[in-house]
């Protein structure tokens, strides 16, 4: 630090000039005026702000990142936008921001591009705010030097001098990828949401990832995935003109026997499908797949078109029935484009058929459409978070079933609330529903109560030796199908 601070004196010293000296005395520059940081730092650090996140307590990410979470954002725009990465902001309730000043302001979403990993937040409160400088991340090549700006939950500044030391595609458990990574090292301490910058304090990346080993290294989301999109993602919160992704809901692993199943979403469709951890991923669409790469590649190939074809067909049919007036299939019309907004993973949508529809089944006693909005309306609650209410919904799914005798929707939806009551802590109701859904002779819903009792055993601390061997043998039976009647006895004695 003392020959960084020696040379910056020495450059800021007057340049020599030859004649006569000046006849007024030379002024010196004391070293408390002479910044300790590199330029690039000074340049970005008064757009860099922390963001303290508080996120729905049930919402399904929650439970993988926390309902508390921290990171750094940088504002681009004096309106006071700021960008982020978006992990921080799913599920967000409330934001406080904090500038350099010190000085805390609220902040709200305004929009999300889960497919780049960003997000955009504004600042409340009257501008203009300091905002950085986007650069070219396109001309950014290994070896080029970088800095990376962010801040502490105390407020301080964290600033990591280093240099790109790979751009290369990036893919991730999580469904994720992208095509140019930055990664630079060594990794800053405050990764999420930092500002990697160049050597003129231009933006060009946003820090997301720390990757690899001791020392580390870091990846940055390239800001060429932002700038083309920003106003579109400020007007309408999302990117409405790239066509939409498909999800599943699969966190997927590279093993030496292929790309397996590690895990699953709870509220994604290929849980819903009868997905399985260890299931290993052969082919999407008749084409082999062996990486999570190839994977991304055939599956995103397809767009998500044909749930947006259906959505869209479905809301031609919705409109004809309107016009003429067909209230009964009108009703049902919703029903089904709830289905389709469930599998599109649009949960607001879901709530806002299923409600629309509620009052005309239930003035016309029509208990098991009832039913169906009620388990739709359960799950789409549960994905939000909206946990007493996803509860609610299910109790009464899982009493008209049962009143109509539909034994096999029972059980499934006792697996879902067994779900909903292990995330409210309600462990022996869970475990109860989860044991009924168990005995189900449904070849997809018995591993995958299996799966979610087993998951409860670990919440409360059972997950021991006779509990491992016990789960494991019922997993592997459900698995093969020996489905026997000792399944209840091993899960008590557990």
């Amino acid at each position: 630090m003392r020959r960084a601070v020696t040379l910056a004196l020495f450059l800021s010293l007057p340049t020599l000039t030859l004649g006569a000296p000046s006849s007024g005395p030379e002024r010196r520059l004391h070293p408390g005026e002479v910044s300790a940081l590199p330029s690039f730092v000074t340049r970005v650090e008064p757009a860099v702000v922390a963001l303290r996140v508080r996120n729905a307590d049930g919402a399904t990410s929650s439970a993988r990142l926390g309902s508390r979470r921290f990171g750094s954002g940088v504002i681009f725009d004096q309106r006071g936008y700021v960008l982020t990465v978006s992990y921080l902001l799913l599920d967000a309730v409330t934001i406080e921001a904090r500038g350099r000043d010190g000085r805390a302001v609220p902040a709200h979403v305004v929009g999300l591009d889960l497919d780049a990993g960003l997000g955009v937040v504004k600042l409340e409160g009257d501008g203009p705010w300091p905002a950085a400088t986007l650069g070219d991340s396109s001309a950014v090549v290994p070896g080029a030097r970088t800095g990376t700006v962010g801040v502490d939950e105390d407020n301080d500044l964290v600033q990591v001098s280093g240099a790109v030391q790979a751009v290369r595609r990036f893919s991730a458990y999580w469904e994720y990828m992208l095509d140019r990574a930055i990664i630079v090292a060594p990794a800053s301490p405050q990764w999420g949401g930092s500002a990697v910058v160049n050597e003129l304090g231009e933006v060009v990346g946003i820090a997301s990832l720390r990757l690899g080993d001791p020392p580390h290294a870091n990846l940055a989301i390239p800001i060429e995935k932002f700038v083309p999109v920003k106003d579109e993602l400020i007007t309408s919160g999302r990117i409405a003109s790239r066509p939409p992704r498909p999800w599943l809901g699969l966190y997927t692993v590279k093993l030496p026997e292929g790309l397996v199943v590690s895990e699953l979403s709870p509220v994604g469709p290929a849980s819903r499908a009868g997905f399985r951890q260890g299931d290993r991923i052969l082919r999407v669409n008749g084409v082999a797949v062996a990486s999570q790469e190839e994977f991304y590649e055939q599956l995103w190939r397809r767009q998500a078109g044909v749930t947006d074809q259906v959505i869209e067909n479905l809301r031609r049919a919705l409109a004809i029935y309107l016009e003429l007036g067909d209230e009964y299939h009108e009703q049902h019309c919703r029903v089904s484009l709830a289905n389709a907004y469930l599998l599109r993973g649009a949960f607001d949508e879901v709530l806002q058929s299923c409600d629309t529809v509620l009052p005309f089944f239930r003035a016309s006693d029509a208990r098991y459409s009832i039913a169906e909005c009620q388990y739709l309306r359960g799950l789409a609650l549960y994905a939000i978070g909206r946990l007493p209410e996803a509860l609610a919904a299910l109790d009464e799914t899982v009493d008209v079933c049962q009143g109509l005798g539909i034994t096999a929707a029972v059980q499934v939806n006792r697996m879902y609330r067994g779900q909903v009551l292990r995330a409210l802590g309600r462990y022996d109701e869970g475990q109860r529903d989860l044991e009924a859904a168990c005995l189900t002779d449904d070849r997809l819903v018995k591993p995958r109560a299996l799966s979610a009792l087993a998951e409860l055993w670990l919440d409360r601390g059972q997950w021991n030796r006779k509990s491992l061997l016990s789960g494991t043998y019922l997993i592997l039976a459900a698995k093969m199908g020996f489905y026997v009647v000792v399944v209840t006895p091993l899960m008590r004695n557990a």
